[in-house]
């Protein structure tokens, strides 16, 4: 059983005075709260070579009682130099012990370091490295880390997912691991009070959609819109979808292979189509336009046509007179009255 405090702690009553005294120590416990840890050392002068330190704070790099600080927390096993003030004992370093090689790299250090360069890791393997060449790297692992080259003005990010929140705006970039599919999404905001936003889909947006574009009120609680008064798409083939106005009273499609559809308020529909034949067709009318000329109205009411801007007047539509094979005389099919304005 250990003793509360140590023999050159003030607490212990066996306490025993000694100045300039060092050991080496081994961390058993941490408090990272509380900032102290508990410490067993050996290889030290007279009595402190073999002690169980309960209340050992470790020396950091900056440290205030306001609580702004610069400190690493010690794990346990980590080796140290500890020593003693007026009966408070404290430890620093910390330091690995050489190997037969003479190195004391033994784990997963970055090999790739220079003179002057400072790294900052932990046993996970990320770490925070600053070089003397002036670039700096953030490293979590190989799929996500972040270099900056200083030479070039370069900044390089490497990550499977992103996710960037601002008072403008939102990036989120995903990928799906089992489909292999990817989807970036981005927000922009008219205000901060997200009164209008412009929400933006890049990639497996759904179906065979790889591009699409909404304007309208936000969705609360996260990114997109809820409605839209403005949408277009393009699918994978190029084809194209156009929408304008809350109940898209405007829409248009074209289709890679050359079709083009308009539709206004569900009431005008024109249909352009690969050949070139064209339908135009309204709640009372249908006219269709062949690629070769040929013009068919389908009408409720009465059918017109004119030209030209001037008042329609009635005349006589008559066919050329031609001569009977059979008698010589001249012989005249016929003739109605159209429309026509000249």
């Amino acid at each position: 059983m250990h003793e509360d405090f140590s023999l050159f702690e003030a607490g212990n009553r066996y306490r025993i005075e000694k100045s300039f005294g060092i050991a080496l120590g081994r961390v058993v416990k941490v408090f990272p709260k509380e900032r102290i840890c508990q410490v067993q050392t050996f290889h030290g002068s007279g009595n402190l070579g073999d002690n169980f330190i309960n209340r050992c704070q470790w020396v950091n790099m900056d440290s205030n009682p306001e609580g702004d600080e610069a400190t690493n927390i010690p794990r346990r096993n980590s080796l140290g130099l500890v020593f003693f003030v007026e009966g408070q004992a404290f430890i620093f370093g910390f330091f690995k012990p050489l190997q037969k090689k003479g190195s004391a790299a033994q784990g997963n250090e970055p090999s790739n370091l220079l003179e002057g360069d400072k790294v900052i890791s932990t046993v996970g393997g990320n770490r925070i490295t600053i070089k003397s060449n002036g670039i700096v790297e953030i490293f979590s692992n190989d799929t996500l880390k972040r270099i900056q080259l200083p030479t070039e003005s370069k900044l390089i990010e490497i990550c499977s997912r992103y996710d960037l929140r601002t008072d403008g705006g939102a990036i989120l970039w995903t990928s799906n691991q089992d489909t292999k599919e990817t989807l970036k999404q981005a927000e922009f905001r008219r205000d901060l009070l997200r009164s209008v936003v412009v929400f933006e889909e890049k990639g497996a947006v759904g179906g065979s959609t790889i591009l699409k574009t909404r304007v309208g009120p936000p969705k609360p609680g996260s990114i997109g819109v809820s409605s839209s008064l403005y949408e277009s798409s393009v699918d994978v083939d190029g084809s194209a979808l156009l929408k304008v106005g809350p109940a898209g009273n405007v829409t248009a499609k074209a289709s890679s292979t050359g079709s083009v559809e308009l539709e206004i308020n569900s009431l005008t529909r024109v249909k352009i189509a690969e050949s070139g034949d064209t339908t135009i067709e309204t709640t009372g009318a249908t006219v269709s336009i062949s690629a070769s000329g040929a013009v068919e109205v389908k009408a409720l009411g009465q059918v017109s046509i004119s030209g030209g801007g001037l008042p329609v007047t009635e005349s006589p539509l008559t066919y050329p007179t031609t001569v009977s094979h059979f008698t010589g005389l001249p012989l005249t099919p016929g003739s109605q009255n159209v429309k026509l304005s000249k």
